[in-house]
């Protein structure tokens, strides 16, 4: 759903007393609260100049027009990067991890859920990828490889052969981000890696 309830309260709770709902509707918006970490308001009315309340609008016109939601706008940098990245499936975490009413997907994978291995995605494989790439290093994993394993050539699992696919598909940019966004609809083949047992550590 759009308007998430217990995310609402959770999130604004030093603003919000009583109904979740009835405090969007009745100024939550205007002061730029949003109703769940799928739609973020500000992000939404920039875009296509609405200065009505948001949701409403998208739900009666925004949408049949093909208008986007944007996630929740975080005021993190680590948590923006990620977003970004376009390598964090919020609905899919929420619904392999079981997490929580309420629960916002990406901040317990930021705080917790990459530390007790949750992977971001159904193609990166945290433990994996700390095993065959970071050695004694510490730190997120996914960081790791938008930092500086996907320009090394380093896969994100075995499941998906970053070089084989980068090559295939021509690509300069990040290959994982690349299927998800458009390689999957246009039935872009994802190759797995040949030999998964073969660790292959960065060089000293």
């Amino acid at each position: 759903p759009l308007f998430d309830t217990k995310w609402y309260l959770q999130t604004y709770s030093e603003k919000v007393e009583g109904n979740a709902l009835l405090h969007y509707i009745r100024g939550g918006w205007k002061e730029g609260c949003s109703p769940s970490y799928r739609f973020d308001v500000a992000k939404y009315a920039e875009r296509y100049n609405v200065t009505t309340e948001p949701l409403s609008h998208y739900l009666q016109e925004g949408r049949k027009k093909g208008y986007e939601t944007f996630f929740y706008d975080y005021d993190h940098a680590g948590l923006r990067k990620i977003i970004a990245s376009g390598l964090f499936l919020h609905d899919w975490y929420k619904r392999v991890n079981a997490l929580p009413a309420g629960m916002d997907p990406l901040i317990h994978f930021f705080d917790t859920g990459w530390k007790e291995g949750f992977d971001p995605n159904p193609l990166f494989d945290l433990e994996w990828y700390r095993e065959q790439y970071m050695a004694s290093e510490e730190g997120n994993p996914l960081f790791h490889y938008l930092d500086i394993g996907f320009k090394r050539g380093y896969s994100p699992s075995c499941d998906f052969d970053a070089v084989a696919y980068s090559s295939a598909h021509r690509l300069d940019s990040e290959p994982l981000a690349h299927y998800f966004a458009s390689g999957y609809r246009l039935y872009f083949d994802r190759v797995p890696l040949a030999d998964c047992t073969i660790k292959q550590m960065e060089s000293a």
